[in-house]
């Protein structure tokens, strides 16, 4: 994994605005710790890469000052990376995998169904958007049927983690704008 950090700065004494930055476990299993301090309000784009250059995970901080910590799941990555790079090599050069589960593939509908199984009370709000043109199925079943890879996690399992960390306190502002693609 790869940490980058970058910043609008405005002096030379800004260059070390970042304390204490610690990426850990590596390499990592099933969750990956992301914590830093920084001292000065400041924009920080952070991207959980593969070798490759695939993004990950992407998050921007606006005006960041303070303590961070994040952890993400990154099981399933972790595992599909170790299936690949444990097969022999004759097996996996110069292949292109997906990684998931053909059940795995929902619909953005079939998502707040499940949504609301867990959050029975909760209000969705649909943004109106141009519609996508695009219509097609990602299937994984290539790296299943050639390396027995599965993942260990479905949706509903996934939703159902989230409410348990919701309701454990793990995230104290759920509605923060820091956990939602669209400011709200």
């Amino acid at each position: 994994w790869e940490a980058e950090y970058s910043a609008l700065y405005t002096s030379i004494e800004d260059l070390n605005a970042v304390d204490n930055l610690l990426v850990s476990p590596n390499p990592a299993k099933d969750l990956l710790n992301i914590n830093f301090s920084l001292n000065s309000g400041s924009i920080v784009n952070i991207k959980m890469m593969t070798l490759s250059g695939e993004i990950l995970y992407s998050e921007q901080l606006n005006h960041f000052s303070g303590t961070f910590n994040k952890k993400i799941h990154v099981s399933d990555f972790s595992k599909a990376m170790l299936t690949v790079l444990n097969a022999p090599k004759e097996k996996v050069a110069h292949n292109v995998y997906n990684v998931g589960e053909i059940k795995e593939n929902y619909t953005k509908k079939m998502i707040i169904d499940e949504l609301l199984k867990q959050f029975p009370d909760a209000k969705i709000k649909y943004v109106k958007k141009d519609e996508d043109p695009r219509d097609y199925r990602v299937t994984s079943e290539k790296i299943k049927k050639e390396l027995g890879f599965t993942v260990s996690k479905t949706v509903p399992e996934g939703i159902k983690e989230i409410k348990e960390v919701l309701q454990l306190g793990v995230i104290v502002d759920p509605e923060n704008s820091k956990y939602y693609n669209i400011p709200h």
